[in-house]
């Protein structure tokens, strides 16, 4: 398995941005960029990276699925607290995107924890999609939120 990663490359987790700042020995080393309050490096097996659930940021091409994925995509489960962290430390674009548009279209019968979860959600994507398209948080967000909307007319934001 080739793993092409290098100095520079940005990577992120369910929670945070980060940028590699170093590769030695078959160990990545990393930064936080964004998601954190605070600034740490941290450092894993090259080949643990997927395991941990880390992952290069999307691609414009990729970005543009989530877009339309969350304006189609049918959750096809139901989500408890549970199986929906489960799928977000996954790290998969289609199944965050399923939890955020099931969480999205259910806001009136969730708990806080669920409704803490689906803002984690919608706080690391539109993060990540910012960095990647060079647009300003503020309108990302609104953007995800307008299609949200249009899917399930609830305002909150």
């Amino acid at each position: 398995m080739v793993l092409d990663y290098k100095i520079g490359d940005y990577i992120a987790d369910s929670s945070c941005i980060y940028k590699i700042i170093k590769i030695e020995n078959n160990f990545v080393h990393y930064e936080t960029v964004w998601g954190s309050d605070k600034i740490f490096t941290a450092s894993i097996p090259l080949d643990n990276l997927k395991k941990a659930g880390l992952r290069k940021i999307f691609t414009i091409e990729e970005v543009d699925q989530i877009l339309k994925d969350l304006k189609n995509v049918k959750p096809e489960i139901v989500y408890t607290t549970m199986v929906a962290r489960e799928e977000i430390y996954t790290n998969n674009s289609k199944g965050i995107v399923s939890v955020l548009v099931y969480y999205w279209q259910n806001q009136a019968t969730l708990n806080k924890a669920d409704r803490d979860l689906m803002e984690q959600i919608l706080e690391r994507l539109c993060q990540e999609m910012a960095l990647v398209t060079k647009k300003e948080y503020s309108k990302v967000r609104e953007n995800m939120v307008s299609i949200l909307n249009k899917r399930t007319p609830i305002v909150v934001v």
